[in-house]
């Protein structure tokens, strides 16, 4: 167990507003996605291994309380081949209509809206099946829930009391 929680949220729980609200958050989420763009599926795969490989050193290291990480599913099949603990955050299918007018709200284009919920929809199932069985912990977010509001919850599997230390 480490002192660093991983944590693998959806787009819209608000991951940036809980990284700009807490100095000893590491929001890597924007990054994760670029460092693939026009790369081949080979590539990719590297970039990839490499980009969890960072995760695994900085979560290590103790220097963040929490960093926050995508839950593309190409990830996440990384996150559990490198056998990383950490949380993921899903919301309930659902409600994916609120989530999409948080993207709305915070101006994403009605293009990127489309393609990242049609995707997205798609992904939280699978995600769900890939981590199965793993060191990987799943949280439901509600509607009316942001990240910061399941941290208590998170950090109640994750951190360890020190009456057990």
């Amino acid at each position: 167990m480490y002192n660093t929680i991983l944590i693998s949220s959806e787009a819209c729980t608000g991951k940036t507003t809980f990284a700009k609200k807490n100095k000893k958050v590491l929001d890597l989420d924007f990054f994760e996605s670029k460092i693939l763009k026009g790369l081949s599926e080979k590539k990719q795969q590297e970039q990839i291994y490499r980009f969890v490989k960072i995760i695994k050193k900085l979560q290590k290291s103790g220097v963040y309380e929490y960093i926050l990480i995508t839950t593309d599913s190409r990830f996440v099949k990384e996150y559990i081949n490198q056998d990383l603990e950490m949380a993921i955050v899903l919301p309930h299918i659902e409600d994916i209509h609120t989530y999409v007018d948080r993207a709305r709200k915070r101006g994403n284009t009605p293009k990127w809206i489309k393609e990242y919920f049609e995707v997205g929809l798609k992904e939280i199932t699978i995600i769900e099946e890939m981590i199965k069985e793993t060191n990987i912990k799943l949280f439901k977010i509600s509607k009316d829930e942001f990240l910061e509001d399941l941290i208590p919850n998170i950090d109640k599997i994750f951190k360890k009391s020190w009456f057990f230390d």
